[in-house]
């Protein structure tokens, strides 16, 4: 039977600007054949004029659209795990909703768009679903990549706290001999501490998305929808 993911929950924008929330409008379908076992059929689009007015006034002002973490995780693996990513636009027609609009990804990267002969007798309306259409695709795409830099700041914290507190234990028989002075050591070494892995973390980070994104695709997680579930997983997680 058919299931519909459906955007629902926002998540925070990536970059401090406005974004759109679509969540009503955008949809990622797939056929439940068990509990964890799913087939993707397509992301779907079902837009009205007032989510083209508002999808209209995002992009002259530069907004990005926001994507919950649920859907998102749904969109990478489908995109990313599936020979051909399908589009489609659908808009009240008639008293009806239509597919005016398709188009299809393949992993070579051929791109074919289809579009209903109905759209094109009304010539605005053709143009604003087929601008809509190409931006919310771009928008969908560009979520593809992983982005860790957010991460660094936490990760640095956290292993520099770590390290810390491990020679605080270790020496802990001196730490009780400490002057009430210098309890403030601890505090200052670990903000300097995570000051110097911060740089590390920002050249790691990136190599090892490369590392993990190729075993993913083409190694070891590949072998099995399990490893590659766990794969995506922990890279949702640096991502933040």
């Amino acid at each position: 039977m058919s299931q519909a993911t459906t955007s629902r929950k926002s998540s925070p924008s990536r970059k401090k600007k406005p974004s759109l929330n679509l969540a009503p409008y955008i949809r990622l379908e797939k056929e439940q054949l068990a509990p964890r076992n799913a087939i993707f059929q397509g992301v779907e689009f079902h837009l009205d004029s007032d989510a083209i007015a508002e999808i209209q006034i995002a992009k002259n002002r530069g907004d990005a659209l926001n994507l919950p973490e649920d859907f998102l995780a749904d969109f990478r693996y489908y995109a990313l795990f599936h020979p051909i990513t399908t589009f489609c636009t659908y808009y009240p027609k008639n008293g009806s909703e239509a597919a005016l609009i398709r188009s299809t990804i393949s992993l070579d990267g051929n791109i074919t768009n289809q579009v209903c002969h109905d759209c094109l007798s009304d010539g605005e309306l053709a143009a604003k679903l087929i601008s809509t259409h190409s931006w919310l695709i771009q928008q969908l795409t560009r979520r593809l990549h992983f982005y860790f830099q957010r991460k660094v700041d936490a990760l640095a914290w956290l292993l520099s706290i770590a390290m810390i507190a491990i020679v605080l234990l270790c020496t802990l028989p001196t730490v009780r001999e400490m002057p009430q002075g210098l309890w403030m050591l601890p505090i200052l070494m670990a903000w300097l501490l995570q000051k110097a892995l911060k740089p590390f973390f920002r050249w790691i980070l990136p190599r090892w998305q490369k590392w993990l994104f190729r075993q993913l695709l083409f190694g070891s997680f590949s072998r099995s929808d399990r490893g590659r579930k766990r794969a995506l997983s922990l890279l949702h997680w640096l991502e933040g």
